[in-house]
Formats: C-alpha cells, structure tokens, sequence
C-alpha cells in the first residue's frame, strides 16, 4: 500500500559495563530513516518525529515486529490527536 507508512520494532542489545548488557526497545521507519531507541515510549517518539518531518498526516501507520502487526492500522492523525475520553475522577490531576 502506497499511502502507507510502515515502522519496524526490534530490542538492541546495551552494555551496561564490560561484563553486562540488557536490552532496549527500538524503533526504526526506513522511508524517513529514523530510528528511535530506549527505555521510554518510542512509538510515540516516532510518531512526533514523523509529523516534524511534514508527513502526510492522513497516511496510515503500520508498526510490526518481525512479520506480526502490533498495533492496529490508523491514520496518523489518528495518532497523533487523541481525545482523553476517561471520566474526571480517573484523569490525573494536573490535566483536568
């Protein structure tokens, strides 16, 4: 499909010293060439990098780890600019 964008996440190994190593998430988008890794929320990363980059916001975002979908397929304005639907007294406080 042309109009969409497909990401790609992965886990990259990270020496933590000489003798240790953990691993953390990642994510690439060929296409645009960035990739994003770490312990934080990467899709997200991903997704404000993508519209800095002018991308067409109407265009639907695909993210898969290996040959498996994670998310479902949405555009990404969809993504992008999400309402909060929780009632009031389940929103944290500094946001109501």
């Amino acid at each position: 499909m042309e109009n969409e964008i497909v990401c790609y996440l992965s886990s990259k190994k990270v020496d933590t010293n000489k003798s240790e190593y953990r691993y953390v998430n990642q994510i690439t988008c060929p296409e645009f060439n960035l990739s994003f890794s770490g312990d934080g929320d990467n899709v997200k990363k991903m997704i404000e990098a993508l519209h800095e980059n002018k991308c067409d916001i109407n265009r639907v975002l695909s993210v898969y780890r290996g040959d498996t979908l994670v998310f479902k397929k949405f555009p990404l304005k969809q993504w992008l600019f999400t309402e909060d639907r929780r009632p009031e007294w389940l929103k944290p406080k500094g946001s109501r």
